[in-house]
């Protein structure tokens, strides 16, 4: 991660730590620059200078979305979780006799959004279902909105796709007070979360999960249940402001 002065004429300056690989660069409205480093498995908080303010670990690295008034940092975080189904051996062992005390429990990979606060290490949870993997957080203009990607893990609420859900954030997006999807096409996988700066729809990338050579869709999803498709084969759709 580097950056480049467009103002004073100057060499441009690494951000991230020497030899690591990092990425997705972010600005905050405080004009902090989160990033993540992949060698170290953590995100972290500079300053304009490249100063850390802030690391957290995170093994996930995926997006992550600062909160409108620039003190928080919501990011998915993958998580081991223990289901109540039992299982026995695998591979050539699958067919032998266990005794069901032996049997063990069956654990899924799932992933929470977990807020990470600056400049401390007060870290809260956002969504915690066991069985689900939340991703893409994108917060509204006006921050009492949080959008996000959810997939559920067990067999009776499982979907191919992850679809967008939304969640109310009163009183700064220290708690949510409701949650609920806002897209229901199972087949599809829903990415690119980006609100419009109204705050009334959200552009997002969709892909068919179960058809490889169906090309992505870029949709508009309105927070009244409308749906529209704008272009087929589109990627990484952006407002202008």
């Amino acid at each position: 991660v580097w950056l480049l002065d467009l103002i004073e004429e100057a060499e441009s300056v690494q951000i991230s730590r020497e030899g690591d690989a990092a990425f997705k660069p972010t600005w905050s409205a405080k004009g902090q620059l989160s990033y993540y480093n992949v060698d170290r498995q953590e995100y972290r908080v500079v300053d304009a200078a490249g100063d850390l303010i802030s690391r957290w670990a995170n093994q996930s690295g995926e997006h992550a979305a600062w909160a409108p008034g620039g003190t928080a940092l919501v990011a998915p975080e993958a998580y081991l979780q223990e289901t109540d189904i039992l299982r026995g051996p695998s591979g050539e062992a699958e067919n032998q006799e266990v005794d069901e005390s032996e049997l063990e429990p069956v654990r899924v990979l799932s992933s929470r959004l977990v807020v990470y606060q600056v400049g401390g290490k007060i870290v809260n949870t956002l969504t915690e279902d066991q069985l689900a993997e939340d991703f893409w957080p994108a917060f509204s203009p006006d921050g009492d909105i949080l959008a996000f990607t959810r997939r559920y893990l067990d067999e009776d609420r499982w979907t191919p796709g992850r679809q967008i859900w939304i969640m109310s954030l009163p009183g700064g997006g220290t708690s949510p007070a409701q949650i609920k999807p806002l897209t229901e096409a199972g087949e599809h996988l829903y990415t690119a979360l980006t609100w419009h700066p109204d705050g009334d729809q959200l552009a997002a990338v969709r892909f068919n999960i179960t058809v490889k050579t169906d090309p992505p869709e870029i949709w508009l999803i309105g927070l009244n249940g409308s749906a529209i498709r704008l272009v087929i084969g589109g990627y990484q759709p952006a407002w202008i402001p």
